[in-house]
């Protein structure tokens, strides 16, 4: 049986019900007045809860990730840029690899190595993979 199907079997009625119990509000609860009102109303509620697209949390990490992405490295060293100087380091990392790379700046291992070692220094301890134990890419 599907999530949606009508049971078979004996059917509830539910005429009016207290809701609030402060103010002593009733509704009369139409179109719950069966099993099969109440399996469509499950039905809703998970559609509501699961089917909809959640929000989600954007700003420049985010958006320079999103340029990057599309290829957009000149927006998303602008984006990366002040955060790194910030001390974010995840945008330290990502400036690390932009100059090691060369993707939307002149390629460049001394500042490559700075922002790696930067990102460390905050925690991000992965974006010393690309260092080698004498400071070189």
């Amino acid at each position: 049986m599907a999530l949606c199907d009508p049971p078979a079997g004996p059917t509830l009625s539910i005429d009016q019900t207290k809701i609030n119990n402060r103010t002593n509000a009733l509704f009369t609860v139409a179109d719950l007045s069966n099993a099969n009102g109440m399996k469509r109303a499950a039905c809703i509620a998970f559609v509501v809860l699961f089917g909809l697209p959640v929000p989600v949390k954007s700003g420049p990490l985010e958006d320079g990730q999103a340029a990057y992405d599309r290829r957009d490295y000149t927006t998303a060293w602008e984006l990366w840029r002040p955060l790194a100087e910030e001390g974010q380091d995840s945008a330290q990392g990502y400036l690390g690899y932009m100059y090691e790379t060369g993707k939307g700046v002149p390629r460049d291992d001394e500042e490559a190595v700075e922002w790696y070692r930067k990102a460390a220094e905050q925690g991000n301890a992965p974006a010393l993979f690309p260092v080698s134990a004498n400071g070189t890419i």
